[in-house]
């Protein structure tokens, strides 16, 4: 979850796949925001612009 509440980043397997998604704080407005990634851990930066995650290959990227 983003500092100040608002966004939840979390990780959810369809398809057999992991993909990153963001909802909401009330669990709407869910959107996808990377397929197939390898997900444990996520980090939310400190300034909530980032969330940092690996991917398939296990490349450390970010997004939000």
């Amino acid at each position: 979850m983003t500092s100040d509440g608002r966004t939840i980043v979390f990780v959810s397997s369809t398809d057999n796949r992991l993909n990153l998604w963001t909802a909401d704080a009330s669990g709407r407005r869910i959107a996808q925001l990377v397929p197939s990634v390898i997900a444990y851990p996520v980090a939310i930066t400190p300034d909530d612009r980032s969330a940092l995650y690996c991917d398939s290959k296990c490349v450390l990227n970010s997004s939000l």
